[in-house]
């Protein structure tokens, strides 16, 4: 049997430009995202595989069914999310006004503030519960690529 860890705090990810490929796949893995408003400088998040023939792996598309809800749009299309749109489309939480500072700041406040749900330990067994329907290969890649940011390595284990 694989490891299946999950982070058992609440994660939260903090986007300060464009936002494609595997870098929304880790950003939407997160349980919260801030992201800036995108008014210095063009912001986008975005699938784009579509429009340069990439195939996805399985796990791709288990994010996606999980936690998008205008997938057409978002995959099919390859459509190009400004701060407002992924918002209101729910692939971000919150947008900031800003820089990388102000993105951070806030994205840190909100991990502040959803921390305590992690205290009794029971955000990391929903959590657990919730990804049961995700494929070993999605939790493997999930959280090497969660542990890597927290410079930490992970290998299965049986």
């Amino acid at each position: 049997m694989a490891c299946r860890p999950t982070p058992t705090v609440p994660t939260v990810a903090a986007i300060n430009g464009h936002c494609f490929a595997a870098a929304a796949m880790l950003a939407l893995a997160c349980d919260y995202r801030v992201m800036t408003d995108g008014a210095k400088r063009n912001t986008w998040m975005c699938m784009n595989e579509v429009d340069f023939g990439a195939a996805w792996p399985v796990s791709f598309a288990a994010v996606v069914r999980a936690k998008v809800s205008v997938v057409r749009k978002f995959v099919i299309e390859g459509h190009r999310f400004t701060p407002p749109e992924a918002r209101d489309a729910g692939l971000v939480d919150e947008i900031v006004s800003g820089g990388t500072r102000d993105v951070l700041k806030r994205a840190l406040e909100l991990a502040e503030e959803k921390a305590p749900k992690a205290r009794e330990g029971v955000w990391g067994v929903i959590k657990v519960r919730l990804s049961l329907h995700f494929s070993d290969d999605y939790m493997q890649i999930l959280t090497r690529s969660l542990m890597s940011c927290a410079g930490r390595t992970v290998s299965p284990s049986n």
